[in-house]
């Protein structure tokens, strides 16, 4: 009994160390400075709506030619809204667990057949932490802005990414494409002259990296057995990139609203996701 007893006494101890070990969760690990991953993100969008944009406008440019469709001289006066949200998210539990047993006196059953008997009891106590930072970035850019910086190459946004985040390409341009390419069509929008037959487009995207790792040490002694069936320690960490992108006429009032519209749903989606 004093085994179980000593066992038992321990269990309060892990539970205030792993309590005491929570924090708020940095956005990087290794040792990278917060900050650089932030602008290389930051650099990417901007460098991949800069190519979507010049790559729609060679795809579909103005002409006299009959049959080619409407053209695309309208984008130069649109712009993009942008949200860029981070979120990290780190999880802990500890979830101890005791069984003792006691050999009783083997019984005979009435075939003559001896059967083992003990006496058992299992007591199992769960902790858990978790923490969780969220930070959000909104920033715009016009076309003609990006297009005055001069041209871009295939190729050039990824090189431009020094340490290499984890994402390398957001899709920008294939979703640009997508769009211009429906533009184009005379037999699927209708354009008034030169205007945009849209009045404006959204692109979300979010991408989640998720790793942990548990730890289950296990003792099978004569009269106790710890930790046999569960982790004894388990520590998740995530983090999501959500990118949201509106869309529309330089200081349409339209693309405001929408893009206001989805930061509000994000804001209802997250505090409905922590009740």
């Amino acid at each position: 009994m004093r085994g179980i007893s000593y066992a038992l006494a321990s269990i309060p101890l892990l539970i205030l160390l792993v309590g005491c070990g929570t924090t708020i969760p940095q956005m990087t690990l290794g040792g990278q400075e917060e900050w650089i991953e932030e602008v290389e993100l930051i650099q990417l969008i901007r460098c991949e709506l800069h190519y979507g944009v010049q790559q729609a406008l060679d795809a579909f440019p103005k002409t006299e030619e009959p049959n080619t469709g409407y053209n695309l001289e309208w984008l130069r006066d649109w712009e993009s809204k942008l949200s860029l949200k981070i979120t990290v998210d780190e999880r802990s539990t500890l979830s101890p667990g005791v069984t003792y047993k006691e050999p009783l006196r083997n019984a005979v059953s009435q075939f003559q057949t001896t059967i083992p008997q003990n006496f058992s009891a299992s007591v199992g106590l769960h902790s858990s932490a978790q923490a969780t930072r969220v930070e959000t970035i909104g920033f715009s850019y016009k076309f003609a802005d990006l297009l005055a910086e001069g041209r871009l190459k295939k190729g050039d946004c990824q090189k431009r990414i020094r340490n290499k985040v984890i994402v390398s390409d957001f899709k920008i341009g294939d979703f640009l494409m997508t769009k211009a390419f429906v533009a184009n069509h005379t037999d699927a929008v209708v354009q008034n002259g030169e205007d945009s037959p849209y009045s404006t487009f959204t692109y979300d995207t979010t991408f989640i990296i998720t790793y942990g790792g548990n730890i289950t040490p296990v003792w099978n002694l004569i009269h106790i057995t710890a930790n046999s069936t569960s982790p004894l320690y388990n520590a998740v960490r995530s983090k999501t990139h959500n990118l949201t992108m509106t869309l529309g006429r330089v200081g349409s009032s339209q693309a405001a609203a929408v893009a206001n519209a989805n930061l509000i749903g994000q804001a209802v989606a997250r505090a409905l996701d922590d009740r």
